[in-house]
């Protein structure tokens, strides 16, 4: 259940959502050797306040990350701007009551999203971006110009929202 496989046996699907997971997810887990690996979700488990791993970076071949309150915490890491085919990255951390646990600060999101050119659904709800206006709308509209979902609820963004915005003509939630 929640595996599925191309007609050589390689993994391309991993669908752990809520399945109760908890613990650390580190560097070294053999999750990041699964190098054909296209859609990932592990939405909904309990990785303890642990750092989100640099080793996402090496699944270059993802087009979908679901990563939503899964109780990761800190800094996101640069290796995830690797993952330069991803088509959908959701990093929501927010629910009611739930402090910022995740942050963009080094990385910033310009430098997260630079080589993420395919995204069309970007939903970072709770990540702590602590931006002003100009600096996260140019971010989005210059190196996203096809996003189509983008959700940033509770981000410790500021306005005024800035007209490149404009630039995101597909943009349509």
């Amino acid at each position: 259940r929640g595996v599925r496989c191309d007609d050589a046996g390689h993994v391309i699907d991993l669908d752990l959502s809520s399945d109760s997971i908890s613990g650390n997810l580190d560097d070294s887990s053999s999750l990041f050797r699964l190098q054909f690996l296209r859609r990932l979700n592990l939405a909904g488990n309990s990785f303890d306040s642990t750092q989100l791993p640099t080793g996402f970076g090496m699944l270059k071949e993802l087009v979908y990350l679901n990563l939503s309150e899964t109780g990761f915490a800190g800094q996101i890491p640069s290796e995830f701007s690797r993952i330069s085919r991803l088509v959908t990255l959701d990093l929501s951390t927010f629910s009611p009551g739930y402090i910022l646990s995740l942050k963009l600060e080094s990385p910033n999101l310009n430098m997260l999203v630079h080589n993420l050119t395919r995204l069309r659904d970007l939903r970072l709800d709770g990540v702590d971006i602590a931006a002003a206006g100009d600096d996260w709308c140019h971010a989005l509209s210059s190196a996203l110009p096809d996003l189509r979902v983008l959700s940033l609820s509770y981000c410790n963004i500021s306005g005024p929202l800035d007209s490149s915005l404009a630039k995101l003509q597909s943009l349509s939630v």
